[in-house]
């Protein structure tokens, strides 16, 4: 499996995605189980993931990557989240604090934030949510207060939300 990890630094996004798509169902269930293990080992808990979670993340980023490649408006990108039960069921337990569907409903921002944490390590993910918390507020003097606020709640990343992904 090692050559495919190679692989992976020379495909786009999109690449990815149907390739790993195409893959038999063990391969991408080896590749779900090294996310797993990866969870396992950052954060001593355990979540299942398999192929499905593997495939509809992938388009769920693919997407959020191809706007801002396009240079579209990115802040109020909703698209409707992936199936994430098992993200909150897990999330919950972890941190005992109710994250809810309703709050992950969008497929917004914050919906993306939550489930990355998932999927890369603890360190990558808290170092991923202080560089958006940054460059967000390293923004705020290009809006008006209430346009600021308005970017805030489009995003899902309003002061209490955004507290939650710190966890």
């Amino acid at each position: 499996m090692d050559q495919l990890w190679v692989l992976v630094n020379y495909l786009t996004i999109g690449n990815i995605y149907y390739f790993y798509k195409a893959l038999d169902n063990d391969l991408a269930d080896d590749i779900a189980k090294v996310f797993k293990d990866r969870y396992k080992r950052s954060r001593n808990r355990h979540i299942s993931l398999n192929k499905k979670d593997l495939t509809t993340l992938i388009h769920f980023i693919k997407t959020y990557r191809n706007v801002c490649a396009h240079e579209e408006r990115l802040f109020d990108l909703q698209i409707g989240p992936p199936n994430i039960s098992k993200y909150i069921n897990a999330y919950n337990r972890e941190n005992r604090i109710n994250v809810t569907s309703d709050e992950l409903s969008k497929g917004d921002m914050f919906c993306l934030l939550f489930v990355l944490r998932f999927y890369l390590s603890k360190e990558e993910y808290l170092n991923l949510i202080r560089d958006t918390e940054e460059i967000i507020k390293e923004h705020k003097p290009d809006f008006s207060e209430e346009n600021y606020r308005y970017i805030y709640i489009k995003t899902g990343l309003h002061k209490i939300k955004f507290n939650k992904l710190y966890l």
